[in-house]
Parts: C-alpha cells; structure tokens; sequence
C-alpha cells in the first residue's frame, strides 16, 4: 500500500469510527459503551430521514466496539431509533436481518426486538459456519409511521483451531468494511490474525498471503507477507490485477514457536478488473533528494525513480502495480520486492541507490538502467532510464574522545567515527571501520579491530591492560584519511609486593666449598610487584635485605627493578656458618614481604650418620637359594640432615650375591637407598677363613668430599631349616635327644633356646608351638611365639658350642594334681609333650620332653 493510498483509508476509518462511537453513545443506558477496539475497524452505520432516523453497531459483550466477529464466538447488534427531532423512541418493533446465515446467524432466531427507553433494540450476532463477510440490515417504524433502515457490513471468522495455533482471513475496503467485492481498478485490505491453541493473540508471527488468480487480483508487497502485530493481526494489500473475475486469498503461517505445522485459512472474492484504458503508457523519471531531476546517482542522498502512467488522453491510471528492476552490479532498490502501486497521479516510485559504498567510489562514472514494467487492460508497457554513478568520496570524523584524553589505569573508554560521504552522514548501509593502536598490538590494551556503523557511527571500546605511556587510536577506512585519537594512559601504581618462589624448591644449600650431588650453594629468590588490580607491575625498583645478617649468606643484589611480569630477583651465597635466613623485599613505598626460610647445611655425608641394617637378619638362606633380605643404607650430614638425593652407595659380599644386575649398589633419595641380598652359593661352610659359617658380610661404600671412603658392614645370617643344636634352661642337647627333667612343681617354665647347624639362629618367622602333650597338661603363651629377626654380635667369628647365638623362647607349662608333688600324691609321676619347630619354607623338628616328679 503506498503513502497515498494509507493516507485515504485512515482518514476514512477515523471519520467513521467517529461517528459511530457518537451515535452508540446517544442516549440513556442499555447501550453498548464505547471503547478502544483491538480489532482492526470499529464502523457504525446510520440513516436519518424527515420523520425519523435508526443506527446501527457491534459490540463485544465487554462493550468493545467491533465488525469482526471471533471464532466460535458472537457480537452484541444494537439498532437506536429516534425520531425527526432525534427523540428516543421506546416500544418500535426493530427487525434484523443478515445477507448471509451461513457467515452469522441471530438470537433470537426471528431476528426483532422492542427498543428500550433509550431506543435501543438488541440481539446476538453470533458465528456461523463458514465465516467470511455479510452486511447486518436493521429496519423500524418510527411513530411518524414512516419506515427507515440502516446496513453496516461486518465479518466472522471461523479458524480451526489445533494444537499447532489458528488463522482466519477476511478481507475489507479502505474505509476498514468487511466485503469480498473489490471495485474496478481498487484495492481491498486482507487480513489475517494470528491465535495460539488457547484462542490467545500471537505477536511477530509470518503470515504469507497468495492469491489463487493472479490476473485478477495482485498482493502488495508482491511477495505477500506481513507480520502480525500485538493483536495477532497481519495486513496486506490486494489490488486489482489485468482482468475481472473471481478469486481466492489464502494465509498460511507456522502460528506456534518451534512447531513445523503450518496452518492458513482462504476467503474468496471477486473483482471488477481495471477500467478499461486506452494507450497506457509508462514515463521514468530519476529524482533527487529535493526532487529535482537527476541523470547520476550517488551517496550524497536519496534518488527516487518515479513511474508515471497515463492513459491515451495524458489522465493518470491509479492502482496500477508496477515493477522496478535495476543493473544489479551497481544498484539496489528500495523496497527489495521492486513493486509498487501508481496513486491517484498515476505515480508509482522506488528508492534506488548505489549497491554499496564501496561499489559507488570503485564505480565511480559507470553507466546503467533503472527499468519499469506494467500491464494496464491486459496490455504490457515498460519503460527505461540511463543513468551514471556520479562521484563519491568518503570521510571520516572522531567524535570521542576529542583531543589529547587522560585515561586512569586499566580503565575503559568509548571511541566514536562518524563515515560521512560527499561530506554527508552515511546511513544507507552499514561501513566497516578498522581500529588499531600500538597497545592493543602488544597486549597491553584491548581495542576490537573493526566495527561497522550504525546509523553512520562504528563504535569500539578501549580498556587499558598496562599500556603506561601515551598511546595513539587510529580508525581507518579504505579511501578515507584515517583519524587519530591521542590517550594519555596513567601508569599504575605500586600496591604491594610478595614473595613467590625460591631456588632450590627444597629451600636448602650449602655452606660454601661442601658441593654435593645436586646441592647448589646459591639460592635464587623471586619476589612479584602487584599494583591495585593485582596485575604484576614492571619497571618498579625494589631493595633487598637478609634478616639474619650477613655470618650465614652473602647478599649478591642488593637491589633490582621489576621485569614485564612484574617479577624481580635476589641471589645469596652461602659462607661457612650453617644456619637459616630471609631474604626481605622493600618498595619505595616502604611496603615489604618476606620470603620463606632458607637452610644453609653441610649437606656432605659423614661416617658417624652412615648407618646400615638388614631386614631381617636371619633367612632360611643355608639349604635354600634365593631366600632375601631388604638391606637399608641411611646417610647424613654433620647436622643429621639427609644428605642430597642421587647419592651413589656401592655393595659387596663374601656371601650369597647382592644388588641387581644393573647396578650393584643404590642411589639415595631423602637420605636412604635400600638393595636386596639373596641366598645362593658361596656359602660360608667352615671357619678356616676365620669367619663364622653361615654368615655373609655385605660391604657399603660411598664418598664425600673428601678423600676418606664412607664404609660399613652388616652381617646377615644364612640360617639353616633345623634346631640341631638346642639348650633347655642353658643344658645342651642335639637334635633327636629325649629332654628329661625333674620337677615336683605343678607349673614350670622352660627356656628353650633354638640353633641351626652352624649355632645360628634360626630363619626369622620361624614358628614354636607346644603339641603332643600328656592328659591334663597344658601349656600357656610361648614368649616369643616366631623366631624374631637376630642380628649378628659383631664380635662373633666363629661358630661353636659356645658362641651359640640362637633365639629363646620361653614356655610356660601346667600340670595335673595327680603328677605334682600336692596332697602327698606318690613319686615319679611323670607328663610328657613335644615342641614343634616349623620354619618359613615348610621344614619342621619335634623336641620330645619329659618332666618326672621326683618325690
């Protein structure tokens, strides 16, 4: 619909409305009120004559004033009479009737009412089954005796309604009357609404109108669509085509967000067709922004092509669709479509401008055409219009900031260009601007490389990441000089400063001249300077102190300057004084941190901290090979401090093999290493070395700074699976023998001390347990029930009878009344019982006792 023609059917629909608000608003009460409509029209319609006059309206049954009737819904008819001085009249028979009962039907069904003190008859106008547009006849007999009527047009829809939503359609003139007869070369109005499935209004819904007949009747816009407004409602216009006849107008619209179902409703209609014109012919002209002809365009303002179309006679055709094509390569039209309908001058225009501004200044003096094309009484006319790109130049303008800005620390700020073109502000299409400054290049401020313009302005945000010295915005676009906006960034400021690491991580070295594996006489500690948002801040100068003087450590730096990380160093050498130290970093400020304790220690391991054990130190190693045990090197320094990781020790052995086959000794780690010894040949069988047999000595070394050798021995017993030597309460017995005692006591205790073959003891985990024992006797806890891990005396060399070195169990024994000496009870009396010996790998000995009461 062009300007014109929106003009025409507001002010009708305004001058009406208004009437029939005043006229249903007449009078006493009974009457619909009169209110503001969400429907598309509100229309009343009246007749006065000499001898009397009757109206007519519609309502919704909250007084609503209203044409449409809404799906299965209906409309409050009020028909007012009044005489020739305009009189209410009370008790005239009024009759209704309506042009269609398929569109609505009344109640009560005869269609009459008396009217009421204010002259007011009314009924229900209520949906029928087929919707569409019907006229409403009333029709009374004043007391004059003189019949008036009155007809006022309206329309029903009947939507189906699904859980997809609803649409209805029904069409109307310019002066907002529902109707299905569009007049010759006029316009009709289509209308659609939009319902969810609860019969509630949808806003923004895409409503696409088709017309089943196009040389009947056409849609403007030419592509059909429209977007309902907050009442659901979506108009076209459907203006008269090449040819009478008859058609139809369907609406279709996908009414519920994210469902695929897509629902329409259909109203039929008939056209008168165009006046018949002879000789049509179509004339183009090109326009400024001041309406002056123009043969270039540009980007200097706005160019119309306007369609005159005229008959033989030079008279204007009105409601004539005409389409606008341009060289694509140059142009583009505004609307997109290229339709529009000639008004009543028989004129129809369109906005044509350069493709882009890009194309207009590359383009500049390139020719093309602006083409028009209509049918008029089924004849085709067209028309065409030559025109060149005239010059464009382009240029841009820094809004804000103006002038040199101070910017404060990591703050943010707007920066604004205007694009002007032909020195006139750019807002036809959007223009990418690019941004860049030398902080935003290294980081140390963020600036979006481009942004496009709206309404003629692209905007960026600079926000300062440590930038601290003037910095310098260009923005700039192709075939423009760039502009320039000057930022004096502030510098932040020193907030505090903390200490982050120190070197070595285990916060340790040595004392001057010790070296050791791995150990470093040097510490390195790193402080951070932060300002008030917490970034690191470089280029701040920083003292440095030791707080426990210079006999421990001597201080390398006295002072340093942050780096780009804000970060800044101080190194200390160790002296001869072990100890502990703080490095304490100061700022200008006087704000100061602390670092973490740092020990200064030999660190170089000493003969008195090298310690070896073996775990255990007895193992069923003398019958059997491959029997192990876990030997542990523990070494220090003077200060009982665990030497450096990676510190070697080196094994050997007379007996049995030690280590692995890839090293045959260990390296420490926090002081310790651990190697596996193992049963095998050789095996130490007699003392002529002057050894003890079965027992291996197993060799450490390791070194220092010095030329003296760390050594030690430990001594691990190869024990044998059998007690062949054993002594109970000190006497000595061998394997086989019958232990005899004498005892009169109802409890004793035996100590039993187990040998193996060589007087070693036996293997550790060895077990003793009482068994086989006589009626009545019992034997309490054995103290200690296994063999426990023996280590070696280190002054025994040689094996014999009287260097016996085996483990003691204590055996606690209860006896009988009847074989104590208790109560006079006879002499000789004896209980016997046995001692199983059972050793780890299986092999187990019994002891056999006997005890006699001597008395």
């Amino acid at each position: 619909m062009n300007l014109n023609a929106i003009r025409t059917f507001f002010g009708q629909w305004y001058l009406l409305l208004m009437i029939g608000l005043v006229l249903a608003g007449c009078g006493g009460g009974g009457g619909p009120a009169a209110t503001t409509t969400t429907s598309p029209t509100a229309i009343a319609g009246s007749v006065t004559t000499a001898n009397g006059g009757i109206s007519v309206s519609l309502a919704t049954s909250a007084g609503v004033s209203t044409n449409i009737i809404p799906a299965n819904g209906y409309l409050i008819a009020s028909a007012r009479v009044v005489n020739a001085n305009g009189v209410a009249q009370q008790n005239v028979l009024v009759t209704f009737t309506v042009s269609n009962n398929t569109v609505a039907t009344m109640a009560p069904p005869s269609g009459t009412a008396l009217t009421n003190s204010a002259g007011i008859a009314q009924i229900h106008l209520v949906g029928g089954s087929t919707g569409g547009a019907a006229a409403l006849t009333v029709s009374a007999v004043p007391v004059t005796s003189t019949a008036v009527t009155a007809t006022l047009n309206f329309a029903a829809t009947v939507p189906v309604t699904t859980s997809s939503g609803s649409l209805s359609v029904y069409l109307a003139n310019t002066a907002g009357l529902p109707t299905t007869t569009m007049p010759t070369s006029g316009n009709l109005v289509a209308n659609a609404q939009a319902l969810d499935a609860n019969g509630n209004p949808v806003s923004g819904v895409l409503v696409t109108f088709t017309v089943s007949d196009s040389t009947v009747g056409v849609l403007v816009p030419s592509n059909g669509t429209a977007l309902t407004n907050s009442a659901g409602w979506a108009q076209v216009t459907l203006a008269s085509s090449s040819s009478a006849g008859a058609g139809t107008v369907t609406a279709s619209a996908n009414v519920t967000a994210g469902s695929n179902v897509v629902v329409s409703s259909s109203t039929n209609f008939s056209s008168g067709g165009p006046s018949a014109v002879s000789s049509p012919t179509i004339k183009l002209s090109l326009l400024n922004s001041n309406g002056v002809v123009s043969s270039s365009i540009s980007t200097s303002g706005v160019y119309t092509v306007a369609a005159t179309v005229t008959d033989s006679s030079g008279n204007p055709v009105a409601n004539t669709l005409v389409t606008f094509t341009s060289t694509t390569s140059l142009t583009s039209l505004i609307p997109s479509a290229g339709t529009a309908l000639t008004n009543g001058l028989g004129i129809a225009s369109i906005v044509v401008a350069p493709l882009n501004l890009a194309t207009a200044i590359a383009q500049t003096g390139a020719a093309g055409f602006v083409n028009a094309s209509a049918t008029v009484s089924t004849q085709a006319i067209s028309a065409s219009i030559p025109f060149t790109m005239g010059n464009t130049t382009i240029s841009l303008q820094l809004i804000s900031p103006t002038g040199v800005t101070a910017v404060n620390a990591y703050a943010s700020l707007p920066i604004q260009v205007q694009v002007y073109s032909n020195n006139l502000l750019y807002t036809a299409q959007p223009v990418l601007v690019n941004f860049s400054s030398a902080c935003a290049t290294s980081g140390k401020a963020t600036l979006s490389p481009s942004a496009s313009t709206i309404n003629g302005v692209a905007q960026v945000t600079y926000t300062d990441k440590g930038c601290s010295s003037t910095d310098l915005v260009t923005a700039s676009v192709a075939g423009a000089t760039p502009v320039v906006a000057t930022l004096n960034v502030a510098a932040p400021t020193a907030a505090s400063v903390g200490f982050v690491s120190a070197t070595p991580s285990d916060k340790s070295i040595v004392i001057a001249g010790s070296g050791g594996n791995g150990r470093s006489q040097t510490a390195v500690l790193t402080f951070e300077v932060f300002d008030n948002n917490g970034n690191g801040l470089a280029n701040q100068f920083v003292t440095f102190s030791v707080n426990n003087g210079t006999s421990v450590v001597l201080l390398n730096t006295p002072n340093g300057t942050t780096g780009a990380n804000g970060t800044v160093q101080a190194t200390v050498n160790s002296q001869s004084t072990a100890g502990t130290f703080r490095v304490i970093a100061t700022l200008a400020s006087g704000q100061s941190a602390i670092s973490d304790t740092v020990v200064v220690t030999t660190g170089q391991p000493v003969q008195a901290a090298f310690s070896l054990s073996a775990l255990p130190y007895n193992i069923e190693g003398w019958n059997y090979d491959g029997v192990t045990s876990i030997l542990t090197a523990l070494i220090a320094d003077a200060n009982g401090n665990p030497v450096a990781d990676g510190t070697p020790v080196v094994t050997s052995t007379d007996s049995g093999a030690v280590g692995t086959s890839g090293i045959g000794g260990c390296v420490t780690l926090n002081g310790g290493c651990t190697v596996t010894f193992r049963s095998q040949n050789p095996r130490n069988m007699t003392t002529a070395n002057g050894k003890r047999a079965g027992m291996a000595t197993v060799s450490f070394a390791s070194t220092n700074q010095t030329t003296t050798p760390l050594t030690g021995t430990v001594n691990v017993f190869l024990s044998g699976s059998a007690p062949v030597n054993y002594y109970v309460n000190g006497v000595s017995y061998t394997q086989g023998n019958l232990v005899t005692l004498a005892s009169a006591a109802c409890s004793y205790v035996i100590a039993l001390e187990l040998d193996d073959i060589n007087y070693n003891p036996l293997p550790s985990n060895t077990s003793v347990a009482v068994v086989n024992t006589t009626s009545g006797v019992t034997a309490g806890t054995i103290y200690p029930t296994t063999v426990p891990s023996i280590a070696p005396w280190s002054t025994i060399l040689t094996d014999s009878a009287t260097t016996h070195h085996g483990s003691i169990h204590y055996i606690p024994l209860q006896f009988p009344a009847t074989s104590c000496n208790v109560s006079g009870n006879p002499a000789g009396a004896s209980n016997t019982f046995s001692v199983l010996v059972a050793t780890p790998l299986g092999t187990g000995t019994l002891i056999n006792f006997k005890i006699t009461n001597p008395f």
